[in-house]
């Protein structure tokens, strides 16, 4: 048969502890894939506004060269106008506004990050994408109009050229250490040019690796802030009837001719490769085409295109971004917040796990002290009341002499004091539960010390015992509870004092300590519990073992502490006011 109360378990520390602990690890694991399917949303955000940024400046920059030039000028013109300015760059910041702990994915510069252009006929062919080459901008004259003026490509596969051909190869050498601090960058002195084909072949100057300083690094290129890491000259002579070899000049306010963005511009050709779907995808039924795709590898490509006229010739525009979500910045970004929101959840679980298990062990030793009460005061009133119903029955018979008579109702009559006695200060211990700011007032600890055993005097003559009051002091507490510390104390001293023994208070300015001479050692360790009175000698002694446990409780009301000892021949209570 099943109870029909079933008694509630009692957490214990480790328990508290494993459930605080799980539920730490669930909120780390809730926020890990959160925070992670953020990031991605995040990053997909700013991609696909990028890649709407990126696709109408181009379509409008488009229908502007259209304007101005045709042909294979034109085609030339957005072929350099797609490498030189097709790129993304997102930022994930860092919350707590540090710049230098922001993530940034560039295209090209950070691993596995590439943008894709390209522009595509009708038959599917690519007339121009931003594929990795070398360009200038050069300008001879103050003329805008000029038709030598503009965009130059080295075109090594229409070149043809090793001279060419090993140049690409040393700077590609150079840039495949590029990333967020590293740029390779090509300073040209002197270049052969055509001004009809817009073609030109850097004849003399110099490659360098710079990279962004952190702080206090010395600094060797100190013109344009950057530190240098590695520089690689070249001299290239040849013999073409069509170019021309003239100097180059860059800055502002220099000679002409002048040349600006004299570098390696667009992505490697294997990048592009990865994309030659995506260029040639597109929707005929629709103005424009989208298109995203998920990769093993951690990267997701996304794709826009959209169809553009030119000279009444439909051609398609695509752009195209691959992103690398495991790039490591990210990664370190993720984790570094992942592992401060864990550690923070732990701590959080351990501080509230801490404060649950102290109110319940507060819960549950109040719990324990009420049934403990109520066991012991049950009890111990049961012997009183046992004795009075078999004095009350004895008399009730009717054959007892006057002495007797008198015997049993003095019996009847101490077991009712007993009795009352025990209730009175059970509910005086009940009310020193500190609900109640004490009154507190100066008291002199030497004058009740000696009223106190005033009140024990004819017992402590009846078993011979002497008894000294040695110093005074002041004490600041609540009168009523300052007494029953002392009245306790001094009583269970005269009470568990043998014949002949001694009693001695010695009083400090820190300290009240109450010795009394014993016959053995008593264990003190549960002594001050309730109802607990130690060894079968205090047991006998008519005590209810409340003393100790009101004397405890006044001292904690008043701020006092009670640490009670014995060896074999001495009882000792020391109270530290």
């Amino acid at each position: 048969m099943k109870p029909l109360f079933r008694k509630k378990k009692r957490n214990t520390l480790p328990v508290l502890l494993a459930k605080y602990i799980c539920s730490a690890l669930l909120l780390t694991a809730a926020f890990a894939v959160g925070f992670q399917q953020w990031i991605g949303m995040y990053v997909t955000s700013q991609v696909n506004e990028q890649i709407e940024f990126m696709t109408a400046d181009t379509l409008q920059n488009i229908s502007r060269l259209a304007a101005q030039y045709d042909g294979e000028a034109l085609m030339r013109e957005i072929d350099c106008r797609l490498t030189a300015y097709q790129y993304f760059d997102i930022i994930v910041e860092d919350p707590l506004g540090r710049n230098d702990k922001d993530v940034q994915l560039v295209s090209r510069y950070s691993p596995k990050c590439h943008s894709g252009a390209a522009l595509i006929d009708e038959a599917g062919n690519i007339v121009a994408s931003n594929k990795l080459k070398f360009m200038a901008i050069l300008k001879f004259s103050d003329d805008d109009t000029d038709p030598a003026k503009g965009w130059y490509l080295c075109d090594r596969d229409a070149l043809n050229l090793p001279e060419v051909d090993q140049l690409y190869a040393d700077y590609r050498t150079l840039a495949a250490q590029e990333d967020y601090r590293h740029l390779a960058e090509i300073k040209i002195d002197t270049a052969y040019v055509n001004k009809e084909t817009h073609s030109f072949i850097p004849q003399k100057g110099t490659m360098t690796l710079t990279c962004e300083p952190v702080f206090g690094e010395t600094l060797i290129d100190t013109e344009n802030q950057k530190k240098v890491v590695e520089t690689k000259e070249f001299n290239i002579s040849l013999d073409l009837a069509d170019y021309e070899l003239i100097t180059l000049h860059q800055g502002a306010g220099a000679a002409y001719p002048l040349a600006n963005l004299t570098y390696p511009q667009g992505e490697e050709p294997e990048a592009l490769k990865a994309f030659e779907k995506e260029f040639i995808f597109r929707n005929e039924q629709s103005y424009s085409s989208y298109g995203h795709q998920a990769h093993k590898d951690g990267t997701e490509t996304y794709v826009r295109s959209c169809p553009i006229y030119i000279d009444k010739q439909k051609y398609w525009l695509t752009n195209c971004f691959t992103v690398n979500l495991r790039d490591p910045q990210l990664v370190r970004f993720y984790w570094r917040w992942t592992v401060a929101f864990a550690i923070g959840v732990f701590l959080l679980a351990l501080a509230l796990c801490w404060r649950r298990y102290t109110i319940s062990k507060t819960k549950y030793a109040f719990e324990d002290y009420q049934r403990d009460l109520t066991n012991h005061l049950a009890h111990d009133i049961k012997t009183p009341l046992t004795a009075i119903g078999g004095y009350t029955e004895n008399l009730m018979e009717g054959q007892l002499t006057a002495a007797e008579q008198q015997q049993y109702l003095q019996g009847i009559l101490d077991n009712v004091t007993f009795t009352d006695s025990l209730i009175n200060r059970t509910l005086n211990l009940n009310n020193m539960d500190g609900s109640k700011k004490p009154e507190r007032e100066k008291l002199s600890a030497g004058s009740l010390a000696e009223e106190t055993f005033s009140k024990y005097a004819p017992m402590l003559a009846e078993k011979e015992i002497r008894y000294s009051v040695q110093g005074s002091t002041e004490v600041k507490a609540e009168r009523a509870s300052f007494v029953s510390i002392l009245e306790n104390l001094i009583g269970n001293a005269v009470r568990y004092t043998p014949k002949a023994g001694e009693i001695k208070v010695t009083i400090s300015k820190k300290h009240i300590v109450i010795t009394n001479t014993v016959t053995e050692k008593i264990r003190t360790k549960d002594l001050k519990r309730l109802f607990v009175r130690g060894d079968k000698a205090r047991s006998n002694s008519g005590g209810a073992g409340l003393g100790l446990s009101i004397a405890e409780r006044a001292a904690l009301l008043n701020g006092f502490t009670l640490k009670i000892s014995c060896n074999d021949t001495a009882f000792k209570a020391n109270l530290k006011l």
